[in-house]
């Protein structure tokens, strides 16, 4: 395979991943947020804007960030918390 074909394939999959990430994004009933390792912001869906509040302009803004790091911290601690009552339903 000519390097050329491989670099087709490679963005025909990416093109194909970043259609499925926004489909999958736009038809969830919840809001997403994904950040990277860096914990920036690399995507969103509308309804994540809807539930908390955020105008879509505001997307960048600092306040909208530090709601969006609230969202994360309330969502941690619902995961420890889901984890925690599992772990403890497993021991009666």
């Amino acid at each position: 395979m000519t390097l050329t074909r491989e670099l087709d394939a490679a963005r025909d999959n990416l093109e194909f991943d970043r259609s499925l990430i926004a489909a999958i994004q736009e038809a969830s009933p919840d809001g997403i947020l994904v950040v990277n390792d860096r914990d920036v912001i690399v995507s969103h869906n509308q309804r994540l804007f809807d539930r908390f509040g955020i105008a879509p302009g505001d997307a960048v803004a600092e306040d909208a960030l530090k709601r969006a790091d609230v969202v994360l911290y309330e969502a941690e601690g619902a995961r420890r918390n889901r984890t925690m009552l599992a772990a403890g339903a497993g021991m009666t």
